[in-house]
């Protein structure tokens, strides 16, 4: 079983999910479904495997952080 990160600003258990771009994106941990769990847990996952996608009802934790701001990398304009 793996152990879960917490978010340094808030204490939230949270798991980092590999967006399309390639980033690693912090999301809630009870948005990841038992599926997911399993697969992450399993000898087939190899780390950044798993993609963020909000279809699968991933929620980014930047959403309901109070300290979100302070973990955001600047975009490039």
């Amino acid at each position: 079983m793996m152990t879960l990160p917490i978010c340094k600003a808030c204490g939230k258990e949270i798991y980092f999910l590999k967006t399309s771009k390639g980033n690693m994106m912090p999301v809630n941990a009870e948005s990841i479904s038992q599926d997911d769990k399993d697969f992450m847990n399993s000898n087939l996952y190899r780390e950044g495997d798993v993609l963020f996608d909000p279809k699968k009802g991933h929620i980014s934790h930047f959403v309901d952080c109070p300290e979100a701001k302070k973990f955001r990398k600047k975009k490039d304009v």
